[in-house]
């Protein structure tokens, strides 16, 4: 795991790899210390919030690309839109 810092030391982001690779989870945060996006290589999912903890969008992929599931919402943590995709296309 890699741990990656701000210049005033709050943990920007942690990263897994292996063998050199992406590989488990993924998190970055903003400087505020909330979360901005986790994900997981390489099958799984990848969420990405607003700076106030919101979620903001979530999507699934299969084999590194997007498969499954995808949503939006907006900051009030409403829907936006929702979709499906199959391969990379809706």
């Amino acid at each position: 795991m890699v741990e990656r810092l701000y210049q005033n030391g709050q943990l920007r982001s942690r990263e897994n790899y292996k063998d050199g690779k992406s590989d488990g989870l993924w998190e970055r945060f903003y400087q505020n210390g909330q979360l901005e996006y986790r994900q997981n290589y390489k099958d799984s999912f990848w969420e990405n919030f607003y700076e106030n903890g919101q979620l903001k969008e979530k999507v699934n992929h299969k084999n590194g690309i997007t498969d499954g599931l995808w949503e939006r919402f907006y900051q009030n943590g409403q829907l936006e839109i929702r979709g499906n995709y199959k391969n990379r296309r809706p």
